[in-house]
């Protein structure tokens, strides 16, 4: 009898623990809260699209209109569009776009974040706050789980880092962003139409692009956004699918990406 009760006991212990460890996943670890967002105080105006049950941010956009909660699917669209251009004229991935004005909620997944994370399928999750809503920040956090179910689809356990470096992610998820501070105008008044170029992207790592300068983060973008550009320029059109497809074989980056495929 007392083994029993102590058997008991044990089992008790792992099932609670187990019950702790998932609630602490989905409420503390970003892309836990994430993936359970559908039993949330949300709304799914559209299917993948989340937005908070009172939201109530208006917005001023480039032109002077008001964007409203009605205009976020609108947004999401255009995104979409825009991205679906880089990758022959379609999308496979599908995110899970998350959209609030709540604090807590964007403290929690991100103000302008996508989370994936490859296991028998790849899950994308894009988190943006009303303060960075616009077409460009949505193009390019859709460009980023785009880039990744592309490369992550059937290797379960993989980062996309192990297939590509972070200059060329971010470099190619800015395409799609028209933002005045990433475009070649800038580039040329501040590289002097490319005479002075003193910063190799090639060496960026994540934590370049993740500091807490934004400045330094702004130029270093700045600088993958154009090696990306110039790259796609003088590319073939479906250079990109071919990279893709190369590095998933295990080619490496850098050979494919110097021969232009």
């Amino acid at each position: 009898m007392k083994k029993r009760t102590r058997k008991s006991i044990v089992l008790f212990a792992i099932v609670f623990a187990i019950i702790l460890a998932a609630g602490a996943f989905i409420q503390f670890v970003p892309i836990g809260y994430c993936m359970s967002i559908r039993f949330r105080n949300f709304t799914e105006p559209e299917h993948n699209l989340f937005i908070n049950n009172s939201y109530s941010y208006v917005a001023v956009n480039e032109s002077g209109g008001f964007i409203t909660k009605d205009d976020i699917p609108v947004i999401v669209d255009e995104a979409k569009s825009r991205v679906a251009g880089l990758f022959g004229g379609e999308l496979l991935s599908n995110p899970v776009i998350i959209i609030s004005d709540d604090e807590s909620t964007f403290n929690k997944t991100g103000e302008a974040i996508t989370w994936t994370i490859a296991l028998h399928k790849v899950f994308n999750f894009i988190s943006i706050s009303n303060n960075r809503l616009s077409v460009n920040i949505m193009a390019h956090e859709i460009t980023h789980a785009e880039l990744a179910y592309r490369v992550l689809i059937g290797k379960p356990f993989r980062t996309i880092d192990s297939f590509l470096p972070i200059w060329f992610n971010e470099g190619l998820s800015l395409i799609p962003d028209d933002r005045v501070m990433f475009d070649r105008e800038t580039w040329e008044k501040r590289t002097d139409n490319g005479a002075k170029i003193d910063i190799d992207v090639t060496k960026l790592t994540r934590a370049d692009f993740q500091g807490d300068n934004g400045f330094i983060t702004q130029e270093y973008a700045l600088f993958a956004r154009n090696e990306v550009l110039s790259w796609l320029n003088e590319s073939r059109e479906d250079s990109i699918m071919r990279l893709i497809d190369s590095v998933r074989t295990g080619k490496d980056f850098q050979e494919i990406y110097s021969l232009g495929i």
